[in-house]
């Protein structure tokens, strides 16, 4: 049996701030840094969510432009392919209707004028070409044989109102086997002296056709040889009248010659 004279004695006093600390129960307002970690958390996860929005609308947006750049690269391809058929077609449709049409140059003239040292123009009309038809481009599209050369087309194309009716005619220029614009050089003579170490020499055309030809191309255009040198041309010309057409070149002589 117990002693019912025992002394009572209180409790020791208790420090605790938070009730019922040992249950783990506290205010809602005391944990503060554990809701800061959670908000943390939260704002890293919702940037990196963002980051992978943009990531992946950037790269459907790349595709999808990637997509239209190659389609619109192979639609300009196949317009490029279908205009170079039609092209080609169209070429071939046009030769096949000049063969038809059996052209044919008629009536190959040489005009009376040189035009310069072995040049003279020719010209000639071109026939059975379809009024429904280019004329102009069937012409510069027609050969000829002039002194055994053939010239796949004329160097010009003009309509002209020939007999009351409207003719297409080819022009050509011929630069040889034109024995009449053949001019030449003779009677070579050394002149005067012209500045240090040159020596003006001076010889006449020959072969100049008058009235037609121009002196002065047939002069500038004739090469010449002298003095075992080759001259396009020389320096300069002069018309003396009944003494005829003289060029003269100026040349490189010794000091000797011509200090």
């Amino acid at each position: 049996m117990y002693n019912s004279s025992r002394v009572w004695s209180p409790p020791p006093p208790s420090y605790r701030t938070v009730p019922n600390e040992e249950a783990g129960l506290s205010d809602e307002h005391t944990p503060l840094k554990p809701r800061a970690v959670c908000g943390k958390r939260l704002a890293t996860l919702k940037v990196l969510a963002f980051i992978v929005v943009v990531a992946l609308a950037f790269h459907l947006v790349s595709d999808y432009t990637d997509t239209e750049r190659r389609r619109r690269r192979e639609d300009a391809v196949a317009r490029r392919e279908d205009a170079v058929r039609a092209k080609e077609d169209a070429i071939l449709a046009d030769e096949e209707r000049r063969e038809r049409a059996e052209l044919a140059w008629w009536d190959l003239t040489m005009e009376k004028r040189c035009l310069g040292y072995e040049k003279r123009i020719y010209h000639a009309e071109l026939l059975n070409v379809p009024a429904s038809e280019d004329a102009h481009g069937w012409c510069m599209k027609t050969s000829i044989d002039i002194h055994g050369i053939t010239y796949d087309h004329p160097e010009l194309c003009t309509s002209e109102l020939i007999d009351g009716a409207i003719k297409t005619i080819g022009h050509w220029t011929v630069r040889s086997n034109e024995p009449t614009c053949k001019t030449w050089w003779g009677g070579h003579q050394k002149k005067d002296c012209f500045g240090a170490h040159k020596r003006r020499v001076e010889a006449k055309l020959f072969n100049h056709q008058e009235p037609w030809d121009n002196w002065a191309e047939m002069c500038f255009s004739t090469p010449s040889e002298f003095a075992w040198q080759k001259f396009d041309h020389p320096d300069t010309c002069e018309n003396k009248g009944r003494d005829g057409i003289v060029g003269s070149w100026f040349i490189e002589v010794d000091e000797s010659e011509c200090p």
